[in-house]
């Protein structure tokens, strides 16, 4: 994948249909699934669902970064419940019987927590200078 392709409107628009229909599924609720998300993006709710619609052709890096940034957040919110989950099961059953599962989340927790970009002024973004 080119850096042109990473950047492009049509990866924004993925990135933000795909957090939007999740949280639809979760609550029924179009205009808050869509407010969230929007909230999550640091962007209007209009503004994400034009977004979203491919109505904005063109998309700046910075705001494709937010909407990177809230995708990934997104997705280890849904690894946190996983491992919730899996953790609750481990108290019934034991850690013998889930030990590779619960491996292979905190592995996965690993990757997607190394694609966050660092905040400016933050601790984490003065290490990695």
């Amino acid at each position: 994948m080119s850096i042109a392709d990473f950047y492009s409107p049509e990866r924004a628009a993925h990135y933000a249909e795909r957090m939007f229909k999740r949280r639809v599924e979760g609550w029924g609720d179009e205009t808050r699934a869509l407010e969230d998300v929007a909230g999550w993006c640091r962007l209007s709710a209009r503004s994400l669902k034009r977004i979203i619609k491919r109505e904005t052709k063109v998309i700046g890096v910075e705001t494709l970064g937010r909407i990177h940034q809230a995708y990934v957040n997104f997705n280890l919110r849904l690894i946190a419940e996983l491992k919730h989950e899996l953790k609750m099961e481990e108290e019934i059953y034991g850690h013998a019987a889930l030990a590779d599962l619960i491996n292979e989340v905190e592995a996965l927790e690993a990757k997607a927590s190394a694609h966050l970009i660092p905040r400016e002024g933050t601790q984490e973004g003065r290490k990695r200078r």
